[in-house]
């Protein structure tokens, strides 16, 4: 199994929620983090391979929140 290194730098500014977010976070536990975080935020952008969700899964509504919204645009963005 191979690794991949990456250093992240994010800007303020542009995604404070998720600064705010990473910072109540230890240092040492930050990339593990990132990592969770990025794997819901796949999962909630690829479509679900069969014709309905498990029955104890809620279906997730989306958010009307206008931050996360700019970072969903900005991570579909990225994968295309």
């Amino acid at each position: 199994m191979s690794a991949l290194r990456i250093v992240l730098k994010i800007p303020g500014a542009a995604y404070a929620e998720l600064v705010k977010e990473l910072k109540q976070v230890p240092p040492r536990e930050r990339a593990e983090r990132v990592r969770f975080l990025a794997g819901v935020g796949m999962a909630f952008l690829k479509p679900t391979e069969g014709p309905s969700q498990p029955a104890c899964q809620a279906p997730i509504a989306p958010a009307q929140d206008v931050g996360f919204n700019r970072l969903r645009s900005k991570l579909r963005e990225g994968l295309e």
